[in-house]
């Protein structure tokens, strides 16, 4: 008895150190940010891109879609102060975020940017070029404007197979680290015990994880995460006390109960990691 209630502090003083070190940094902004892509098509000479957001304030004079002067300076002063028809410059902390065109025709935003935005562009004579909006779909979105078709576009291409890996993958180490668990509370691996764990997990974490896969991670999306552990720990705490069994075939509600809670906050800790960091 004492053998088991050291190896539970254990799994709960490892998981508690797990989530201190890991999702404590997350919460201090070292965890992925949305971000978003463009790639420049079929376009006239530019110098100049970047992305607009929206601004709905009321009585602003909208920008004249011309420059005469194309210095940096000038042209940034210029998109500081752009207004069109509600859309103002993509500000990345209080800065305007200015590409100056490259070889590759490609750029990235990647720090709170604009679920629905619009491209911009600068000719070489001047003139201002404004794309279509777009609503991003996808947490890294990689976006295409064409700017000869009028057409501003997301690539979703391969995400589908990517997240049934990833949702097979998070099961995969869930059902590790839980079997680990139990081993650690010594329950026998019989295939009556087998039968129960991988029954429950598959149920309960195939779902969970479908879900996590195909939304975009917000900290209210992470708090309905949590709830959700909550809610499967003791669900699955309650079903291990009355099917669980020990070497000698008894039950024991409270020392399963115990398992399915201690289990889950294992897999929390570490599938939480995984969701801030490492998500497709």
């Amino acid at each position: 008895m004492k053998k088991s209630i050291c190896n539970i502090f254990l799994i709960f003083v490892f998981t508690m150190l797990f989530l201190n070190a890991f999702v404590v940094q997350a919460k201090a902004d070292h965890g992925p940010k949305p971000s978003i892509d463009v790639k420049i098509t079929n376009a006239p000479a530019y110098r100049y891109m970047t992305i607009l957001q929206s601004d709905r304030t009321d009585g602003k004079e909208n920008s004249v879609l011309k420059l005469e002067n194309l210095d940096k300076a000038a042209v940034e002063a210029y998109i500081e102060s752009f207004y069109y028809d509600g859309w103002k410059a993509y500000l990345l902390i209080n800065r305007i975020d200015v590409h100056e065109k490259n070889e590759f025709d490609s750029y990235s935003f990647g720090y709170m940017v604009p679920t629905s935005f619009k491209v911009l562009l600068i000719a070489e004579d001047g003139t201002v070029i404004i794309s279509p909006e777009l609503s991003q779909k996808e947490f890294n979105a990689e976006c295409e404007y064409d700017v000869a078709k009028g057409t501003l576009t997301e690539k979703r291409t391969g995400k589908l197979l990517a997240r049934i890996l990833y949702i097979l993958g998070c099961l995969a180490i869930t059902l590790v680290l839980e079997l680990i668990v139990l081993v650690v509370f010594s329950y026998p691996l019989t295939k009556s015990n087998l039968t129960v764990f991988f029954a429950i997990n598959i149920v309960t974490q195939l779902a969970l994880n479908f879900f996590l896969a195909f939304v975009k991670p917000s900290w209210s999306i992470i708090g309905l995460y949590i709830g959700a552990e909550i809610l499967i720990a003791l669900a699955e705490g309650v079903f291990y006390a009355y099917t669980l069994r020990r070497s000698d075939g008894e039950k024991k509600p409270k020392l399963s109960f115990l398992y399915g809670i201690c289990a889950n906050a294992v897999s929390f800790g570490v599938g939480l990691v995984i969701y801030m960091f490492f998500r497709v």
